[in-house]
């Protein structure tokens, strides 16, 4: 196990790019996190560069405690988006060639019923790793790669989001969520004091209006590029604050998007092996320890974090058993029982019977009928 090292691309198949000699990773559309981090970084710029700044000169000391409470913020988000953006997601390496089951019979079934925490799950074939995948395991098309309990393949980090740069993913929805409310609140106050100060500095003009002292606020430092700033915000509120509630249900019910879309444990999750639901998802999901990358030139730990191999033992052994007893009720359905080879003795006997009473009958009803002739 190591917790550091180069990431092993000479190892590698798939479709995701390595940077820094192996020390970060992206996905194959890497450049969409380019376009990302401008916007973000734009926005940053005239938001410090403009409402910060005048809060600091014309609003002391009050802007400097404004100052202190956004940069944290701000850092949350960028440091959370760097992370998610260039960190394995969970990937798991392919195999040199496919395991003993599929090899030796290449008609060998793709899926495998097995169980997990007493309940029934299917466990997939991946034929492009060359693996059994291990459940929540999805294979990602874009990245081409078995990813560890896939969330999805977000479009925006240029990357999936999977166990490892989970958390990442949602602390950096979740702080920006909250950033885009504090830009919104500080601008709307900027604004608000710009036109008072403009206000008093025209107090002597009687017909000086408010809408006067608010275009004059706008002119003056630039503010008003803050209008096209607090649009662009509240644009990337309404996104991050719907994702920020919706992955919180989501790990509130313990399952991920990939599951909830395909609905995979049923409509109401009533088929989910996974027992955490509530505030223990939450912290199962957002506190839980790390897992090292399986990348790593160094990494000698487990192929996955799950015991993938005692899953395919169990499940062989089921598909055994299905197909023993398949064959046992075909034997029954073309061997009869002795009961049933007694019953049609039992029936062709009584009918025997009853056609030489038939035939007693008859010769009886013959010979009178001669009687009464003579």
């Amino acid at each position: 196990m190591v917790k550091s090292g180069h990431l092993a691309s000479e190892l590698f198949e798939g479709n995701s790019r390595f940077w820094c000699h192996g020390k970060a990773l992206t996905g194959p559309d890497y450049t969409n996190a380019i376009i990302t981090l401008i916007a973000i970084l734009i926005a940053h710029g005239l938001y410090y560069g403009i409402c910060i700044a005048w809060l600091c000169t014309f609003w002391q000391p009050y802007g400097f405690i404004i100052l202190a409470l956004a940069l944290p913020l701000s850092l949350t988000s960028l440091i959370s988006f760097t992370l998610a953006v260039t960190d394995d997601p969970g990937i798991i390496p392919r195999a040199h060639s496919a395991p003993p089951e599929i090899s030796s019979d290449p008609s060998f079934p793709r899926e495998l019923p097995t169980s997990l925490n007493n309940t029934p799950i299917k466990l997939k074939y991946c034929e492009t790793c060359r693996h059994w995948r291990p459940p929540r395991c999805v294979h990602c098309f874009q990245c081409n790669n078995c990813v560890e309990r896939m969330d999805h393949h977000c479009p925006w980090l240029g990357n999936c989001v999977g166990r490892r740069n989970y958390r990442s993913f949602f602390v950096f929805v979740s702080s920006t969520a909250l950033l885009c409310v504090y830009v919104m609140a500080t601008i709307v106050l900027q604004l608000t004091l710009n036109t008072r100060r403009f206000l008093s500095l025209n107090a002597d003009d009687a017909e000086y209006s408010t809408a006067e002292a608010f275009a004059s606020a706008l002119g003056f430092w630039g503010s008003g590029v803050l209008l096209v700033v607090f649009v662009f915000v509240l644009l990337a509120f309404g996104f991050t604050g719907g994702l920020t509630g919706f992955h919180l249900f989501l790990m509130w019910r313990n399952v991920t998007t990939n599951e909830f879309i395909k609905k995979t444990y049923g409509k109401r999750n009533e088929l989910n092996p996974y027992e955490e639901r509530g505030v223990g998802a939450w912290s199962e999901r957002l506190m839980a320890r790390k897992t090292h990358s399986k990348l790593k030139r160094e990494y000698d730990g487990r192929k996955t974090d799950v015991d993938v191999d005692a899953l395919v033992e169990e499940g062989v052994r089921r598909l055994k058993e299905a197909e023993d007893k398949n064959k046992a009720v075909e034997i029954r359905v073309e061997l009869p029982s002795e009961d049933c080879l007694k019953r049609s003795d039992d029936h062709e006997a009584a009918a025997n019977g009853q056609l030489e009473d038939v035939a007693v009958e008859s010769m009886n009803s013959g010979g009178g009928a001669e009687d009464d002739k003579v």
